[in-house]
């Protein structure tokens, strides 16, 4: 199933600050373009990781965005729904809710991977919008006070 060597595409390399965020075809398709249009006007470095988009409707590499993609079309599923097989859940509610949880994880699960590559990253949803452009100051303090930290085996994000 998922490995982050396996990805396509084309990862953030050295960039001081990057904003990231990942998503599946249906959120590609209703809120990329305006996450996109929000935060590309930020001074940073923008990464996307897209689940079963079509790679022609990716944009293209450069003007301050890198993308990396995969398509689970070929995965096992079953193996991931085991855990919920004992529960009073409908099968095909099973697949739908596995495939939906593993699409909204995914960005905290590349998080170490990304980390490896840049300075500072910024994890957003694709459906969060960028109102205003933030001061170079306000984007410093930003990215100081925020650590991502390990509890119970999970990753939290803290903003102080």
């Amino acid at each position: 199933m998922f490995e982050i060597d396996s990805m396509r595409g084309v990862w953030p390399n050295g960039q001081n600050t990057v904003v990231f965020t990942a998503c599946d075809r249906e959120y590609y398709n209703r809120f990329f373009e305006r996450w996109y249009d929000g935060f590309s006007k930020w001074p940073v470095h923008l990464h996307l990781h897209a689940v079963d988009v079509p790679a022609h409707q990716l944009p293209s590499q450069g003007d301050g965005i890198t993308v990396t993609h995969e398509s689970t079309v070929d995965w096992d599923w079953t193996q991931m729904k085991k855990r919920y097989d004992s529960q009073e859940i409908p099968q095909w509610f099973k697949y739908k809710a596995t495939y939906e949880w593993y699409c909204q994880s995914i960005r905290y699960y590349m998080v170490p991977a990304l980390l490896e590559r840049c300075r500072s990253l910024i994890v957003t949803d694709v459906d969060a919008i960028a109102l205003r452009v933030p001061t170079d100051r306000q984007l410093r303090l930003l990215t100081a006070n925020t650590q991502f930290n390990i509890h119970n085996n999970r990753l939290y994000a803290n903003f102080c």
